[in-house]
């Protein structure tokens, strides 16, 4: 009989052959480490593309250092049209400003409208973010705090019912809620660098901010159309303007124009009361407003356009008679006297031909108007219509030198940015599937 190992053998000899390749060990350590040399590319890549987009969307937000040490308050010598992504003050009050502009702040998920406060010391520009503030309303002369329309939100539908006013130094807020609810929104103006005059429910208050709550007084205010040095233009019947002495706040100054049936509003006096501007529609010769479309096949016709007027006041307190300002000035805008001879105005300029407010033909800048001379001279550049049409300014800032500030930071847009993070994490996941299904065997 066979041996039990002679068996053993012949089973041996008998059995079919391994399917098993040969170096099988070596080519899965092979396929593994192509899996992790793979999984490690997509993943640094993704993380490369994850930093990329992060550092170009901090560089983008990160606010430019103004390289000069002198803090003396002034205008920019350019005035940029805001970013919908700036970031906002917070709790931090921003100091003294120069001026205020609309934006249309970004946010989630849609835009709505803000107000960007530019630092008269270092040209940074922020969205403000006051507590109870619906709507950013005006600017104090001397830039140190700002006046808001408060209220309550009720099914998204905003309700004023209040004035609120912002310390821009302190950061503190002082408010007031009209006794009926109701609020004149077009009576509320400043009256000096620390007072406040507004109409609610017919009865018109003088507001001295820090002192106490708002007092009535006999005034009658009415709309307001312009500033008088450091107190409110207010309208008196159809041929007149009349303001408060911001000295004497019981004091009425009243002025009547010789003929006032063509002006248009804003108006504004001059600090010392003897000089007032206004505005009246003209024709000129090649210009059509920046609102208009291009012109039929770019022909030269004359079109409606508007002019500065300037009359002095008499101490009498008779009619004053209005003389044209022989100023190149097609579409300017009231903003105040820097001095007694100098005007300061928007310019809005575009050509016959022009397309509308993003025409790079078109010119918009704040302009100082000898109003005796017509010279005119430029003081800042400004970016765009929305810029130029709805700047607030610290009006005791309009007659000093203007400064070089750096532009403000232009963020990437958040909604792109966290697009582009999901975007490239799901895409680095998909590469990293594909990959590791290509190696596996």
């Amino acid at each position: 009989m066979p041996t039990l190992q002679e068996r053993f053998a012949d089973l041996a000899e008998d059995a079919p052959v391994s399917p098993t390749p040969p170096r099988i060990w070596d080519e899965g350590r092979r396929r593994a480490r192509r899996r992790r040399i793979g999984t490690a590319v997509v993943a640094v890549a993704t993380l490369v593309a994850l930093a990329t987009v992060g550092g170009l969307a901090a560089h983008r937000a990160s606010p430019p250092r103004y390289a000069g040490s002198d803090s003396t308050p002034a205008l920019p010598s350019r005035i940029y049209h805001p970013s919908p992504w700036l970031s906002g003050w917070g709790d931090r009050p921003p100091g003294q400003l120069s001026m205020l502009i609309p934006g249309k702040r970004g946010g989630w998920p849609h835009y709505h409208w803000g107000t960007v406060g530019v630092s008269a010391t270092t040209g940074a520009y922020h969205y403000l973010d006051i507590p109870g503030c619906l709507s950013v309303d005006g600017l104090s002369p001397d830039g140190k705090h700002v006046s808001c329309f408060a209220g309550t939100v009720t099914g998204g539908r905003e309700v004023i019912t209040g004035v609120a006013i912002y310390d821009t130094v302190t950061g503190h807020v002082d408010r007031w809620v009209s006794p009926s609810g109701k609020l004149a929104l077009n009576t509320v103006t400043w009256n000096g660098n620390d007072s406040v005059t507004l109409r609610a429910d017919g009865t018109s208050y003088l507001w001295r901010i820090g002192r106490a709550a708002p007092r009535p007084i006999r005034t009658h205010l009415t709309f307001r159309v312009g500033t008088a040095g450091t107190a409110g233009l207010y309208t008196s019947g159809r041929d007149g303007f009349f303001y408060l002495d911001p000295a004497r706040h019981r004091r009425e100054q009243h002025i009547t124009l010789r003929r006032r049936a063509s002006t248009i509003t804003p108006a504004s006096v001059s600090p010392s009361g003897r000089r007032i501007a206004v505005t009246h529609p003209t024709h000129t010769e090649g210009f059509v407003p920046a609102s208009s479309g291009p012109t039929p096949n770019g022909s030269t016709r004359t079109a409606a356009s508007i002019g500065v007027q300037v009359g002095d006041v008499a101490r009498s307190g008779g009619p004053v008679r209005l003389r044209q300002v022989p100023a190149d000035l097609q579409w300017p805008q009231i903003v105040g006297w820097a001095d007694e001879q100098h005007l300061l105005v928007v310019n809005q300029v575009s050509p016959l031909g022009s397309t509308g407010a993003g025409d790079p033909r078109g010119r918009y800048a704040l302009d100082r108007v000898d109003v005796v001379s017509g010279q005119v001279v430029q003081v800042a550049a400004m970016s765009d219509q929305q810029s130029s049409q709805g700047a607030v300014f610290a009006s005791s800032l309009l007659g000093d030198p203007t400064r070089d500030f750096p532009a403000p930071p232009h963020p990437l847009n958040q909604r792109l940015e966290a697009g582009l993070v999901v975007g490239l994490l799901l895409l680095g996941g998909i590469g990293l599937v594909l990959w590791r299904r290509h190696v596996r065997p």
